[in-house]
């Protein structure tokens, strides 16, 4: 009987390993998960962690998006360690292919000097050994992606870190070699069919730029507002090996979602206004964080690309007087703001009480006519006034407390200067330049 019982228990637990062992592939490859086993070597200081990825390829399944030099970066790092090594670290990091993208982001901590395998032959400490977790935020545990008729429950990623100090480098800085192993969601092929171009490869300062983002995915996009220049891209310089955002937006409103369409060229323009100063010459690129959205559910999982990087060359002084308006359209009763720029290496001078009482004539566009508009109304004589050689001097058209405002039409700038003597003083007869027409259009 007893002979009986358990020759049926064996078969019960027979049946039930066996099940297990059917369904849980099965599970694997539903859940969305594929195996990161990737051996690593690179820099780890007290402040920052900079490692190099290199393929385990016995067992690595995410080759294909995470290549050989790839990295894992981190953004904020602390390792607090006593002189003995030990003691723990802590941070954010994400794993940047070597283009750059950006395609894991998560948490990265643990202890450091413990030797987790420690027993009757092995210490417990281990000086300077490294041992903890790389995961997603939390934000990615509950994302649900909805394609066809199922849902398809997206794991977290959740990777085993681990480091050892390596003593027979010669940097001056700490280098650590380890291994990365665990599970990671299954990217998106989609996110490869997301392409950010901008409209040239190399610019003068104060060229007009414009980006260029292209879905050739099957879904809908969606970024965010107020980055740099106040559009959804990150515009970034590269400062020594560290890309840094610059160009913010001074607008404090929240950020609004913008949603791109599959099959749209959505085009950003970059450019720097009264409230975000201009770009000096270095090595520049742009970034796009953006997040699928399926059906009308936008995913928390974001993602970030980035253009190839291109460089803005310093400007080449014109040697000309120029005029020009600091944009080409104003709605009816808004404030025009003018640029009167000298880029000779002299000084020029000019004289006020023009339009709004200004050193500009704003002429407007009647029966093919130039006509000028807003003429000063004070009665005192006009005063000279002097602009340096490669000074730019703005002008507010017209002034926050001045009236009338200029009414819907087509207009121009006019701007007469003299030119300085040797002394610097005004010599000879007037220089008149115009600007490009520009429109104000009445409000609807």
């Amino acid at each position: 009987m007893n002979k009986t019982i358990y020759t049926l228990f064996r078969m019960v637990l027979l049946t039930v390993f066996l099940s297990v062992a059917i369904i849980t592939p099965s599970l694997a490859q539903q859940s969305g998960s594929m195996m990161l086993s990737k051996n690593f070597s690179g820099t780890i200081t007290r402040t920052s962690a900079e490692i190099s990825l290199t393929s385990n390829a016995e067992c690595d399944q995410t080759k294909s998006f995470v290549p050989d030099g790839s990295k894992l970066i981190t953004t904020s790092f602390s390792m607090s360690a006593d002189n003995n090594g030990v003691g723990t670290f802590r941070g954010t990091a994400q794993i940047v292919t070597p283009t750059g993208r950006a395609i894991f982001q998560g948490s990265l901590r643990g202890t450091v000097g413990i030797n987790t395998r420690c027993g009757a032959n092995r210490t417990c400490q281990l000086p300077w050994h490294l041992e903890g977790l790389f995961e997603s935020v939390s934000s990615s545990v509950e994302r649900i992606l909805v394609r066809s008729a199922s849902d398809l429950k997206i794991v977290p990623m959740m990777l085993n870190f681990s480091a050892d100090l390596n003593p027979q480098t010669a940097s001056p800085l700490p280098i650590f070699q380890g291994r990365l192993d665990g599970l990671v969601p299954s990217l998106p092929a989609s996110i490869d069919r997301i392409t950010l171009l901008t409209d040239k490869t190399g610019y003068t300062a104060g060229d007009a730029m414009t980006a260029l983002v292209i879905n050739y995915s099957d879904e809908t996009i969606q970024a965010f507002d107020k980055r740099a220049f106040c559009t959804i891209l990150q515009f970034q310089v590269l400062d020594g090996n560290q890309w840094n955002d610059t160009a913010f937006c001074p607008f404090k409103a929240p950020s609004l979602p913008v949603n791109i369409a599959p099959g749209t060229k959505f085009e950003v323009p970059l450019q720097p206004t009264l409230s975000i100063s201009a770009l000096n010459a270095g090595i520049y690129r742009v970034a796009l964080t953006f997040r699928f959205v399926i059906g009308n559910t936008p995913l928390n999982d974001s993602y970030t690309i980035y253009s190839s990087q291109f460089r803005l060359a310093p400007q080449q002084p014109s040697n000309l007087v120029i005029a020009k308006t600091e944009r080409s359209v104003y709605l009816e009763g808004e404030q025009v703001v003018a640029l009167i720029t000298n880029d000779r290496p002299q000084p020029i001078w000019t004289t006020d009480l023009k339009s709004f009482c200004s050193i500009v004539n704003v002429q407007k566009l009647e029966t093919n006519t130039w006509t000028n508009s807003a003429p000063c109304l004070l009665t005192i004589p006009s005063k000279q006034v002097r602009l340096a050689a490669r000074e730019e001097l703005i002008v507010k058209l017209p002034n926050e407390t001045a009236s009338p405002k200029l009414s819907a039409g087509t207009y121009r700038l006019e701007f007469a200067y003299w030119a300085a003597d040797v002394s610097g003083n005004p010599i000879g007869n007037p220089i008149t330049v115009y600007s490009s027409t520009f429109n104000i259009i009445a409000k609807e």
